[in-house]
């Protein structure tokens, strides 16, 4: 599910969408406006293993 990360240049909310090949224009949740700015979002990882090197494992 793509999500996209936006900033409101109205109030300055800064706020992420779930999208889904909606047509609908995205709104700021705190003023309603629609004059916002896509920021570069940064993709998550999942973390490999679970635990740290110094659990006493080897």
């Amino acid at each position: 599910m793509p999500v996209y990360e936006y900033r409101c240049l109205g109030c300055g909310e800064e706020f992420e969408l779930f999208l889904l090949g909606v047509s609908e224009e995205p709104r700021c949740p705190a003023c309603g406006s629609t004059d916002l700015r896509k920021m570069v979002s940064v993709p998550g990882q999942a973390a490999s293993g679970c635990g740290s090197s110094t659990s006493g494992f080897s």
